[in-house]
């Protein structure tokens, strides 16, 4: 009786560790081919969908220009003077304040400016200020981006107008930036700045 109980016993282990081992071995199967296909599909991925920047952005991600502010304002309407940042100036150039445009393509425009109240006798009246971003294109000017906004009464710290958007330039185009009425400007690059960069070329 004893030795029947012991190899049915055997049985049932010898049983166990074959199926033990049968699902270890389905396991590692299932595990090696899910990463292949991962790998495989990675593969695909990669060469279906090469890694590399489009023309246009290789051709146009160092057109670029920031500028930070000068006090100093030419003209009736204001225009703005700028200083020139070296190490953030890419294929532009700033001459009496206005950015020559050197390729045909899409821009994105912005600026900020940021004024303090206009010293006078009665400190309570609140200063009207319009800031326009401009485009001379030669023969013609056009208004590209404006902003008005007010210097409130009684504040001394500066005020800020901020504005920016995409355009169609053309090659030698003239972009610049015009205050309308009067005013001292905060010469600090964090808040009064003037900046471009190409989208994509056109033509």
């Amino acid at each position: 009786m004893m030795t029947t109980l012991s190899c049915k016993e055997t049985d049932t282990h010898n049983a166990l560790s074959c199926q033990k081992r049968l699902i270890h071995c389905l396991l590692f199967w299932v595990t090696l081919l899910s990463i292949s296909q991962i790998v495989t599909l990675a593969l695909l991925f990669t060469w279906a969908y090469p890694v590399t920047p489009p023309r246009s952005c290789k051709e146009n991600e160092h057109v670029s220009g920031f500028f930070g502010a000068k006090s100093k304002a030419e003209g009736n309407q204001k225009k703005l003077s700028w200083i020139n940042k070296p190490n953030m100036l890419r294929r532009m150039s700033l001459e009496e304040g206005a950015v020559t445009i050197p390729q045909s393509g899409l821009y994105y425009l912005y600026t900020q400016v940021s004024v303090l109240r206009n010293e006078s006798p009665d400190n309570t009246i609140e200063q009207k200020q319009l800031v326009k971003v401009m485009r001379d294109m030669g023969e013609e000017k056009a208004v590209l981006l404006r902003r008005d906004f007010t210097v409130k009464a009684g504040w001394r710290v500066p005020t800020s107008g901020y504005i920016g958007g995409q355009f169609l330039l053309d090659e030698g185009d003239k972009i610049f930036v015009t205050l309308e009425a009067e005013a001292k400007v905060k010469e600090d690059d964090q808040e009064t700045f003037f900046g471009i960069y190409m989208l994509e070329a056109v033509g």
